[in-house]
């Protein structure tokens, strides 16, 4: 049987420890996301209550997940630094997309709870903003929405 000199041993063994390090150190790298990708919802709000009662109106958001951690509360905006986030939404029969918010840029916003959609700050109207997501007789829904290359934002809602 051939037997390396003693320094070659010694070599082959530190060069073994130093990849075996690296390849540890390199564990949480492969098995977190490699790119943040696009996350879409449509969502459906029935106003059940005010003046707007029995009026159904509906949109898609669509937002680029990289700056979330899933904990505490985060907000996502239209700067593409943080979150990238598109809406449009119907209301009233005419479509609005998140360039029409009345503080645009600052606004829409998409505030998380625990990695979980709590609220779509979008607002069209002048005077004080209001969370009409959470407001009683408005009931929003959520629903998964992936879009494809043949899908737009508009034929997701439209009827």
């Amino acid at each position: 049987m051939f037997k390396l000199p003693k320094t070659v041993a010694i070599a082959q063994s530190a060069a073994l420890k130093a990849i075996a390090t690296l390849s540890l150190s390199l564990l949480p790298l492969l098995t977190a996301p490699a790119f943040a990708r696009d996350i879409g919802y449509r969502f459906t709000v029935t106003v059940t209550g005010g003046s707007l009662a029995g009026n159904t109106f509906e949109g898609v958001l669509v937002y680029d997940d990289a700056t979330l951690t899933g904990a505490g509360t985060e907000t996502l905006t239209v700067d593409a630094e943080n979150g990238d986030l598109r809406v449009i939404m119907e209301l009233l029969g005419q479509f609005y997309t998140e360039a029409e918010d009345v503080d645009a840029p600052n606004f829409p916003q998409l505030v998380f709870e625990d990695g979980e959609i709590q609220q779509l700050d979008f607002w069209l109207e002048s005077g004080p903003r209001v969370n009409w997501w959470a407001l009683p007789g408005w009931e929003v829904e959520l629903e998964p929405w992936g879009a494809s290359t043949s899908d737009t934002a508009q034929s997701a809602i439209a009827p």
